[in-house]
């Protein structure tokens, strides 16, 4: 996976690049839309190198990764080009495995303990704050009777 947004914006690049069936690129023709792009964003000089390239393709490609169907064939000119093999592919539109699922579901279990926040799975936060607004009166937090000590209110 990305671990910062230059492999992100990579990443975005080769899946564009890898959907095109209609013209696949070679590992050239990959680096070159690479460094287009990150020439016209980044740095005037930038040029990635082939063992990022590589490095990018194979994170691609492993099921640790993306697990993305890249293909590579051998073209009349001996060069190889890169494209998915399942037409309808892209990293950016994968499935949640049954570990992601359950892993987003304690997430929203944990935040639901929090008193004071909306619930995720009830109603909308944008509703919630759509009354909010409505209400033109501001929303104290509620003191516990400790805090009432505290502050000297009886």
């Amino acid at each position: 996976m990305a671990t910062n947004k230059n492999a992100q914006l990579r990443y975005r690049i080769l899946d564009r690049c890898f959907r095109n069936r209609v013209s696949p690129k070679t590992f050239e023709q990959l680096k070159d839309e690479i460094n287009e792009v990150f020439r016209d964003l980044v740095d005037d000089h930038f040029d990635i190198p082939d063992r990022t390239l590589r490095a990018d393709i194979k994170i691609m490609r492993d099921s640790y990764g993306y697990n993305a169907p890249i293909v590579t064939r051998k073209m009349k000119s001996g060069d190889y080009c890169y494209y998915y093999s399942d037409p309808g592919f892209s990293i950016f539109k994968t499935d949640l495995t049954d570990k992601d699922t359950e892993m987003l579901q304690s997430a929203i279990e944990m935040l639901g303990r929090y008193r004071g926040l909306p619930s995720l799975l009830g109603t909308p936060l944008r509703k919630r704050t759509e009354r909010t607004r409505r209400l033109d009166v501001p929303v104290r937090p509620r003191l516990r009777h400790r805090e009432y000590q505290l502050a000297g209110i009886s």
